[in-house]
């Protein structure tokens, strides 16, 4: 895709909403969470997709550290509405905006339930200006980041090759489910030495989840090992600017053009489900007449 040229499924602005809201949670810490998202949220914006990445670890966010950003406002000001959108955030790339977990009180109020529910339907009234809005949870179970995922579009879920990840994976997904038995949740696997790795950890966790939960969730896809994901972190810059070419950065690229797929086969039923209301309403019409 040419990123100068407009996306093609945009809608007019002024009457329908074309934001789509992506949580990205793990069962555990220490999976590439947070890099996944920062470099996720960036790619996509390569692709000519207007991006808010948002922290919603409330103590332990780093968002802004990965992304060298400086930081003295973000959710928490939003979420008291002490700041705008546009105030709270911050530009770092073409395209690409940051909603930091600032380190004050505003985010306190944040773990309650229903604020973080209100902080999704918040996000999803006045950020219009964004194709996609990918919110970063704190790692493990929580009650407010299980009522954002269930009020996102799309849950991801990430997972590595280790056997407490894959465990504390299917706790979180089997939260999520008695939250809401329809929730629309993918697996993303990290660190995988390869693609028969990735594709037995997948089959794993998939039978284990059939088995128990009755559900078999979608494959995101996998991101491989790659000394390149270290050094970036390490720069505070995200891959494909430390290298484009290497095996991380086509990956991410890979998955962003699948999350961009999904962006496009989900506005694209709403487009169609709009206009069968629409001859629907009119067939009742004529009917009438």
């Amino acid at each position: 895709m040419d990123s100068t040229q407009p996306v093609a499924w945009r809608w007019d602005r002024q009457t329908n909403s074309t934001t789509r809201i992506v949580s990205i949670l793990s069962g555990k810490g220490g999976v590439g969470k947070t890099i996944i998202a920062c470099n996720l949220a960036e790619r996509t914006a390569s692709l000519g997709y207007r991006v808010l990445l948002v922290d919603a670890d409330y103590s332990f966010g780093n968002v802004h550290i990965l992304t060298n950003a400086n930081c003295d406002y973000g959710v928490g000001s939003f979420a008291s509405g002490r700041l705008s959108l546009r105030e709270a955030s911050i530009t770092i790339a073409e395209r690409l905006d940051i909603l930091a977990s600032e380190s004050n009180n505003d985010t306190k109020q944040l773990y309650d339930v229903k604020a973080a529910t209100a902080l999704v339907d918040k996000l999803r009234r006045q950020a219009t200006d964004y194709d996609l809005v990918l919110i970063d949870h704190g790692s493990g179970k929580s009650d407010s980041a299980t009522a954002m995922a269930v009020a996102s579009d799309l849950s991801i879920l990430v997972v590595i090759p280790e056997l407490t990840s894959l465990s504390d994976g299917y706790g979180l997904l089997k939260q999520l489910t008695l939250r809401d038995s329809n929730i629309n949740c993918s697996l993303l696997i990290n660190r995988a030495e390869s693609a028969d790795e990735a594709d037995y950890v997948r089959s794993k966790f998939a039978s284990v989840a059939a088995r128990f939960l009755n559900l078999t969730p979608p494959f995101m896809g996998y991101l491989p090992e790659d000394t390149m994901v270290k050094e970036s972190v390490s720069r505070q810059r995200l891959v494909a600017a430390v290298d484009g070419d290497s095996k991380a950065a086509r990956s991410f690229t890979g998955i962003s053009r699948s999350l961009v797929e999904w962006l496009r086969l989900q506005i694209e039923g709403r487009r169609l489900a709009a206009e069968k209301r629409i001859n629907e309403n009119q067939t009742l019409a004529d009917i009438r007449e």
